[in-house]
């Protein structure tokens, strides 16, 4: 495993999320995006494909490599799960902060989450809108919800746990990059460069109300792949649990199946856990 990987693990723990620059070649983007866009065009590009990303034809093989795994195996100790709740994204998603940790009963100031999201986005987002936000830090602060204060008022995460005012960040991330970030951190999609001040991150409703001539553009078509992982725990089996029972879901895991002889067999190579559809271990 390459060295340039080593300090991951630290990285991740400490902001709740890292870039991982030039992972792959432009080479390598583009014949997937060429695969992304079958799926996508499908759709008309005004929604995503209701499957898992490693039930998508071509997608599975990018998914499926050392190079693409490599650093999430070292942030998760080599002890990696993947569940299926994955998928390629299409389009943008909506601006606003939000928290991907499900059935999350712990003090994120006290407690571990190691469910992780892997991105990888095939168009530049250094030089266009489009890309992805975070608040750094936020994953060990609650959001301003009201199930957040029955913690505390239950006495389950004292009052600094919901003092989340990290610096927020453009993952300006190029082509060939990857972004992975804990699933407690808060993030948005869309994310907009102001023209003027593109390291500046705002908040999300302020992207929203930027006006054109103040932003960079975006790029026409937007498409990027998201993949979950985790490592066996408590909170991974709660998260599954949420999601498998989630109405919104049951398209997706009625469409999706990582059965064939090809996957099973790489994922043994890669050391790699798989269950199938959240359910069953194959």
């Amino acid at each position: 495993m390459s060295e340039k990987y080593n300090n991951l693990k630290n990285l991740i723990n400490k902001n709740g999320f890292v870039i991982i620059k030039n992972v792959f070649s432009k080479e390598e983007i583009k014949n997937l995006e060429k695969t992304c866009f079958k799926h996508c065009s499908i759709n008309n590009f005004k929604s995503s494909p209701k499957k898992d990303a490693l039930s998508l034809n071509g997608i599975d093989k990018f998914i499926l490599t050392k190079k693409f795994l490599d650093p999430i195996k070292k942030i998760l100790n080599d002890n990696v799960v993947y569940f299926g709740d994955s998928a390629l994204h299409c389009k943008p998603n909506e601006r606003l902060f939000h928290k991907d940790a499900r059935a999350d009963k712990k003090d994120p100031l006290l407690s571990e989450y190691q469910i992780y999201r892997v991105g990888v986005f095939l168009q530049d987002h250094y030089s266009y809108s489009g890309g992805i936000k975070f608040r750094r830090g936020s994953h060990k602060k609650l959001s301003f919800r009201l199930s957040s204060l029955k913690k505390i008022l239950t006495k389950k995460a004292g009052l600094r746990s919901i003092l989340n005012f990290g610096r927020i960040v453009n993952a300006r991330t190029k082509i060939g990059d990857m972004v992975i970030w804990n699933l407690r951190t808060d993030h948005s999609g869309g994310a907009v460069l102001n023209k003027f001040f593109p390291n500046i991150g705002f908040l999300p409703i302020i992207d929203e109300y930027t006006p054109n001539f103040l932003k960079k553009p975006e790029n026409s078509n937007r498409m990027a792949i998201f993949s979950s992982f985790g490592a066996p725990s408590d909170e991974l089996e709660k998260y599954l649990k949420y999601k498998i029972n989630d109405k919104r879901y049951i398209e997706h895991w009625n469409n999706s199946s990582f059965n064939s002889p090809e996957i099973i067999s790489k994922a043994k190579d890669l050391n790699l856990k798989i269950l199938s559809n959240g359910l069953t271990n194959e």
